[in-house]
């Protein structure tokens, strides 16, 4: 009986010991098309190569990578998904018990680039579907999204805690690219410029090339760089510049009127430009909206009696991309000399260093 078992095996794995990358068997997709895709730097799939599993749910892909990436293997709709990373001259074969690929999938004899991907996109499915739970009690009204929130949140941080660690014990592997997405942009700016650094030695993978330019864009900028120079127009329609600023100190302010944070911090933020609006100290709104109206009333509501513009280009404003901004509100102080003080800061952490500057 077990040379029969042995022997199937062999027969199983007979057609994939030559030439396939990648190979598998979903028992619950029998006789099914199977896609094999990747990411371009847009996040876009795009095609590969596809199969038809056989009646067992086996299947094997003909195409051969030249370089180390992460690919996608896609049954049904094209959501049913387990992601691998394929190399020139090395085979992964995958499998999955039942209908649910994502969370059930496993990788044979995974080489540490698969074994810690793996890790990685379990992580995520894992928080995903917390977060799903979750979020049932706020449908059943048993919960509020705030509370939700804060345990979600508590969830996520720890593994976060799991994800630096296996960073810090994998630094130079693609598969970081996965781990990128639970790091917090405030507090792990040495992991990420790190991890930015690690992937340079993949010029030809498209997902060490996404990750890279997306994280440069979210990390603030460096203290002591010249800020980048903003032109737009104001509330009145009058085209205004940073350079008019020159020998000015002042602080950005990237906010909405449909931010409710930004709406909450506002009366401390007329506080500040009260109490130093006279020893020269400005303040920059840049409003990421779309709607004009919402955006002249806000300002009447709040009192924001200093410059206030927008091209109301929402996150396409042509500022959001040089400063790095993700989310607001989102304050930079900047020196006389033009220069980032410093970045993604509290009204508080400004006021300080304005007691500093003015002596009160």
């Amino acid at each position: 009986m077990l040379k029969k078992i042995v022997l199937s095996s062999l027969l199983f794995l007979a057609p994939f010991a030559n030439a396939q990358a990648i190979s598998g068997l979903f028992k619950a997709y029998p006789s099914m098309k199977v896609y094999l895709q990747a990411q371009d730097t847009n996040y876009k799939y795009i095609f590969v190569d596809s199969t038809m599993s056989n009646k067992e749910g086996k299947f094997a892909f003909s195409y051969k990578p030249t370089n180390k990436d992460i690919y996608y293997v896609m049954v049904k709709d094209k959501k049913n998904t387990c992601g691998v990373i394929l190399d020139k001259g090395k085979k992964v074969v995958v499998k999955a018990e039942n209908a649910n690929i994502p969370r059930t999938y496993v990788i044979e004899n995974p080489d540490e680039e698969n074994k810690v991907f793996r890790q990685y996109i379990y992580h995520n499915v894992e928080l995903k579907n917390i977060k799903d739970s979750l979020m049932k009690f706020v449908a059943v009204r048993t919960s509020t999204e705030s509370e939700i929130a804060k345990i979600f949140n508590k969830i996520y941080d720890e593994y976060s805690v799991k994800t630096k660690q296996m960073i810090k014990e994998n630094p130079t592997l693609l598969a970081n690219c996965i781990a990128a997405g639970t790091l917090d942009i405030k507090k792990d700016v040495p992991e990420i410029k790190l991890l930015i650094k690690n992937m340079q030695a993949y010029p030809y993978s498209s997902s060490a090339k996404t990750l890279c330019r997306e994280m440069a864009k979210r990390i603030p900028l460096e203290n002591g760089v010249v800020a980048p120079e903003i032109n737009l127009p104001d509330v009145d329609g009058k085209a205004f510049s940073t350079k008019e600023w020159k020998g000015k100190m002042y602080a950005i302010m990237f906010w909405g009127s449909w931010c409710e944070h930004c709406r909450a911090d506002m009366p401390n933020v007329v506080k500040l430009y009260n109490k130093y609006k006279d020893k020269g100290f400005e303040i920059l709104s840049v409003a990421i909206d779309k709607d004009k109206a919402a955006w002249q009333n806000a300002i009447k509501e709040y009192n924001m009696t200093w410059k206030n513009v927008s091209d109301l280009k929402e996150w396409k404003s042509a500022p959001v991309e040089p400063y790095h901004i993700t989310g607001t509100p989102y304050l930079i102080l900047v020196d006389a000399e033009g220069k980032v003080v410093k970045a993604d800061i509290h009204g508080r952490e400004i006021e300080q260093k304005l007691i500093d500057l003015y002596g009160f």
